[in-house]
C-alpha cells in the first residue's frame, strides 16, 4: 500500500493509483469526501460514465499511438 498511497506533506493532500477494475465514478466521489485522490483509468462500460465521451475511433488499439490518452474532467465535481 505505501507504493500507491502518496502524501504531499506541504499541502497535506494524499493521492492513491487504482487498478481500472477497482474504480468507479461513484468510488472517486466517495475518496474525494475524505480528500483522496485518486488517479487511475476507467472501464468505459462502467455505472456512471459518460458515453459521450468515448472516441469511437480510439476504441481499439490499432491505431492508437503509444502513449496517448484523452483527459476528460468533471465539470459537475469542482475538486475532480
Amino acid at each position: 500500500m505505501g507504493k500507491v498511497l502518496v502524501e504531499c506533506k506541504e499541502s497535506g493532500r494524499r493521492m492513491i493509483a487504482v487498478d481500472r477494475y477497482y474504480t468507479s465514478i461513484s468510488l472517486a466521489l466517495q475518496l474525494l469526501l475524505i480528500k483522496l485522490y485518486s488517479v487511475r483509468t476507467i472501464m468505459s462500460d462502467g455505472v456512471g460514465y459518460c458515453k459521450d465521451v468515448i472516441n469511437k475511433a480510439t476504441k481499439h488499439a490499432k491505431g492508437v499511438e503509444p502513449g496517448s490518452f484523452v483527459m476528460v474532467r468533471a465539470v459537475s465535481v469542482p475538486l475532480m
